[in-house]
C-alpha cells in the first residue's frame, strides 16, 4: 500500500522485500484475511470497510484469484515503482541522524545490495529498519501507568502476542476417512500444560489461539518460535483425537497437512510524535491530523498462549470499540528525521495494537504513509514538518484517492464538480439518494445518510447523472466512486457486489455535441479515474448501463479536474 501510493503520488519508489510474492501476512504464502473496522464493529451495517488502495486490491483479487496476484497487477502497473524481491534488509547506513541507505542480502544468491533514498518507510511489521537505525521503539506490554490504559498490566513486561501457523488455512488441515484413524503425537510434541482443557467453539477445526507463550521471542529467534508452534499443533491434534470432548467427532479424521510459516502479530513498535493508546480507541477519539480509522476490538491475546491450561485465547478484549481515528503523527519517527513507518510497527501501544493490527486497517496506514512520503520528497520537508504545515493537503489527497477519513469532507478547490448543478434521469426515494449527494463531500453512507445518488428502483437501466458547470471549464480528468457494498467485513470479495456498477460511459458536452470520454463494459472497481486530452466542457454526464446484479445505478461521488 505504501509503495503503490507513493508511486501514484509522483515519487520514484524502491519496494524492497524479502519474499517472492507480495502481500505480507495477506499473501498467498500465509493467507490472513483482510479484516478491518467492519469485521467486528458493533453495527455491521455501518459501511465501515476500508476503501482506497485496500478496496481496489480486494476487488481485483476477485478476478486475479488472490490478493498477491492483485498486488502484482497493481505494482507492475506503476512505472515509477521498482520492485526488489527476495532481498532481506540486514542493516542501515546513516548520515548523522538520517538514514542514507539500507543494505540487503539476496535470500537466494547471498548477493548484497545497497538502496539509497531520501525517505524510508519501514513496513517490515517487526520494525527492523527502525531498530537498525536507532529509532526509539517499544516492545512487549506497557504498564498501566505509562499511558493510563485501564486494561494494561500493572507492570511492564516483554510478553508479546504470538503468531499462528498459516498457509491459506490456519494451523492444520485434516481429511475424513471411512474408518477410525488412530493418532499418537510424537514425543517432541509433548508441550501441553498439565490439566489442559479448553472450550472449543470450532469443533475439531483449528482455533485461532494455537499460540506459544511469551517464552519465545519472535524477533530474536523466529525459527525457535515457529518450531514451538509446530509442536503445539501436533500436540493439540493429539488432544483433539484422544482426550477432548470432541474426540468422537474426530474418530475418522486424519491429519494431512501442517503449515510451516508463522503469521506474526507483534514485534517492535516504533515511537512517533504521538503514541496511539487503547484509551483513544475506546473513547472513539478524532484527532485533527487523522489519516485513517479503526474499529476492530481491543483484541489482545493471552500472552501465555497454549501454556494457559484453561484460558480462552484472550488476555483482554473489548468488543464494543467505536470508530476511532489514527493520527498522522503515528507514522514517522520522533528521532530519525527521514524514517516513516506503517503496519503493525507504527507508533501504538500494545493494547492499541490489539485493534490496529488487522490487515485492512494497516493497509490504510500504508496508503497514508506512502502518500505523505511522496509529498515530503516533492516539497523538501521532513515528515514532521509536513504534518505541521500540510495536514489538510494530505487529508484531501487521501480522500481524492478514495481513502475514507471519518468527519473529513472533500474541500478540494480544484474539483469542478463541487460547484456544478447536478440532475438525474431518476432518483430512488427509498434511499433518499438525490443527485446532489455525489458532490456533498462524503463518498459512502454514514448512518442514515446515503451520501450519493441512486436511480429509481422501479426504472430500468440505463439511467444517467448529469453535472452542469457554472461556466465552461477545461476538464482533463473525471473520478467516479461507485457502491461496492461496504457492509461485509472480511475480504477479498467474491463475486463482485451486486450494487457495483458494471457498465457505464462518461460523456462531456462542449456546447454543441456530447463527446465520449470513457466507455467501460466490465468494471471491477469502486473507484475509477478517467484521464483524457484536455477539453472545454459545459457539462459531464455519466450513464450507467448495467450493474453486477442490483439493478439500481449507484454513484457516491463524481469529481472533475
Amino acid at each position: 500500500g505504501a509503495s503503490i501510493a507513493a508511486a501514484r503520488t509522483g515519487a520514484r519508489v524502491a519496494l524492497v522485500h524479502d519474499r517472492p510474492v507480495l502481500g505480507g501476512n495477506s499473501s498467498t504464502e500465509l493467507g490472513v484475511g483482510t479484516d478491518g473496522a467492519a469485521g467486528s464493529h458493533p453495527n455491521r451495517k455501518t459501511n465501515m470497510r476500508e476503501t482506497g488502495i485496500c478496496e481496489e486490491a480486494n476487488l481485483l483479487a476477485s478476478a486475479a484469484g488472490s490478493l498477491s496476484a492483485a498486488y502484482r497487477r497493481m505494482v507492475d502497473a506503476e512505472p515509477g515503482l521498482a520492485e526488489f524481491k527476495n532481498k532481506r534488509v540486514l542493516s542501515v547506513e546513516k548520515d548523522g541522524a538520517r538514514i542514507a541507505a539500507v543494505v540487503a542480502r539476496d535470500t537466494l544468491t547471498g548477493r548484497m545490495s545497497r538502496y539509497r533514498g531520501r525517505i524510508f518507510i519501514d513496513c517490515t511489521g517487526d520494525g527492523w529498519i527502525g531498530a537498525f537505525a536507532g529509532a526509539d521503539k517499544m516492545y512487549g506490554r506497557e504498564a498501566k501507568a505509562e499511558f493510563g490504559e485501564v486494561c494494561a498490566p500493572e507492570k511492564r513486561d516483554d510478553l508479546t502476542m504470538s503468531g499462528c501457523l498459516m498457509d491459506g488455512y490456519l494451523a492444520y488441515r485434516f481429511e475424513r476417512r471411512k474408518g477410525k484413524v488412530e493418532y499418537v503425537p510424537p514425543e517432541w510434541a509433548d508441550v501441553l500444560p498439565p490439566g489442559f482443557m479448553r472450550r472449543v467453539y470450532s469443533g475439531i477445526n483449528p482455533p485461532w489461539w494455537l499460540e506459544h507463550g511469551g517464552r519465545f521471542d519472535d524477533l530474536a529467534d523466529p525459527e525457535r518460535a515457529r518450531d514451538e508452534l509446530v509442536r503445539i499443533v501436533f500436540a493439540y491434534w493429539g488432544w483433539i483425537k484422544n482426550k477432548s470432548p470432541m474426540r468422537g467427532q474426530a474418530a475418522n479424521a486424519e491429519l494431512v497437512e501442517v503449515p510451516f510459516m508463522n503469521a506474526r502479530r507483534e514485534g517492535y513498535r516504533l515511537v512517533g510524535d504521538y503514541v496511539l493508546t487503547g484509551t483513544d480507541a475506546l473513547q472513539g477519539k478524532m484527532f485533527p491530523d487523522r489519516i485513517s480509522y479503526g474499529g476492530w476490538p481491543l483484541d489482545t491475546h493471552d500472552p501465555l498462549g497454549i501454556d494457559n491450561p484453561t484460558g480462552n485465547g484472550y488476555w483482554k478484549s473489548h468488543p464494543g470499540v467505536p470508530t476511532y481515528s489514527i493520527p498522522y503523527r503515528c507514522l514517522y519517527s520522533r528521532n530519525v528525521p527521514n524514517l516513516m513507518f506503517a503496519g503493525r510497527c507504527a507508533s501504538i501501544t500494545h493494547i492499541a495494537l490489539g485493534s490496529v493490527r488487522v490487515q485492512a486497517t494497516l493497509f490504510t496506514l500504508g496508503q497514508a504513509a506512502g502518500t505523505a512520503a511522496a509529498r515530503v520528497c516533492a516539497l523538501g520537508l521532513s515528515p514532521r514538518e509536513y504534518g505541521k504545515t500540510h495536514i489538510a493537503e494530505l487529508q484531501q489527497r487521501l480522500l481524492k484517492d478514495d481513502q475514507y477519513i471519518p468527519g473529513v469532507r472533500n474541500e478540494d478547490p480544484l474539483d469542478l464538480a463541487r460547484t456544478a448543478k447536478v440532475s438525474a434521469t431518476s432518483s430512488d426515494e427509498v434511499l433518499h439518494a438525490a443527485p446532489e449527494g455525489v458532490i456533498d463531500g462524503v463518498s459512502r453512507p454514514e448512518g442514515d445518510v446515503f451520501h450519493g445518488w441512486a436511480s429509481d428502483r422501479n426504472a430500468a437501466l440505463p439511467q444517467s447523472l448529469r453535472l452542469d458547470f457554472a461556466s465552461p471549464a477545461t476538464v482533463r480528468e473525471v473520478r467516479l466512486t461507485f457502491d461496492s457494498d461496504l457492509t461485509p467485513g472480511r475480504t477479498p470479495i467474491r463475486p463482485y457486489p451486486k450494487t457495483l456498477v458494471k457498465a457505464y460511459r462518461v460523456e462531456g458536452f462542449d456546447g454543441k455535441t456530447w463527446r465520449l470520454l470513457a466507455d467501460m463494459k466490465d468494471n471491477p472497481l469502486r473507484h475509477r479515474i478517467h484521464r483524457f486530452a484536455p477539453c472545454r466542457l459545459e457539462a459531464v454526464r455519466v450513464t450507467v448501463a448495467a450493474t453486477w446484479g442490483g439493478g439500481i445505478a449507484r454513484i457516491f461521488e463524481v469529481r472533475c479536474y
